[in-house]
């Protein structure tokens, strides 16, 4: 059922209003930088996540993942490298359905650079067996229920033989609950840093 809600803002009423469902999103007024005191007053008990905030226990990090179910993810990555690179995803299954999900990633683009021999050869077609995770699940923001498990990490290798360039990477699920899946981008080693400077001009009078 509906509840209110008010917010204080170093002692004063900044919001109220009223509330219905089990999660949801809420955009406070605008606040001027500067240290200030939050007090929240609700009609009824829950939890509340606040942003932009010191990430002291208990902290939480907020992650972007991609639902994906029977229907197949793909996205465009670009190769910088004549070497080896490689992308780091993650598997969020749904708590609700804790089985096995079995994956099929795919690279699709331009034809391997000339005939080598090359250190490490690319498996365009792969196929990953990824079960649930562990750890403390997590809420899904923007649902009204849903939680997921801590997530499992697999990796797809991009070697040698993909020249620099655009591919598609195709993500599709095969069997299995379906869930959330996180991509980032892992670079070891040294590399390049840039500085930004600010020079100020004056005018010769």
């Amino acid at each position: 059922s509906p509840f209110a809600i008010t917010l204080y803002l170093d002692g004063k009423k900044r919001l109220t209003t009223r509330l219905a469902g089990r999660r949801g999103q809420l955009q406070l007024p605008p606040i001027a930088p500067g240290q200030h005191t939050l007090r929240l007053q609700t009609g009824s008990p829950g939890q509340w996540l606040l942003n932009y905030t010191g990430a002291e226990p208990p902290a939480f990090t907020k992650r972007l993942s991609y639902r994906l179910d029977r229907q197949a993810l793909q996205f465009k990555y670009r190769k910088q490298s004549a070497g080896d690179e490689v992308l780091s995803l993650r598997w969020h299954a749904s708590t609700a359905d804790q089985g096995r999900s079995q994956l099929r990633v795919s690279v699709q683009g331009p034809a391997a650079a000339g005939t080598g021999p090359f250190p490490h050869w690319t498996l365009r077609e792969r196929r990953y067996h990824v079960a649930a995770g562990s750890g403390p699940p997590s809420m899904v923001l923007g649902t009204q229920d849903q939680w997921t498990d801590s997530g499992q990490t697999f990796f797809l290798p991009l070697g040698s033989d993909l020249a620099p360039g655009e591919y598609l990477i195709r993500l599709a699920l095969q069997q299995g609950p379906p869930g959330y899946i996180s991509v980032y981008r892992l670079q070891a080693g040294v590399f390049a840093e840039r500085r930004l400077s600010v020079e100020q001009l004056f005018n010769d009078q």
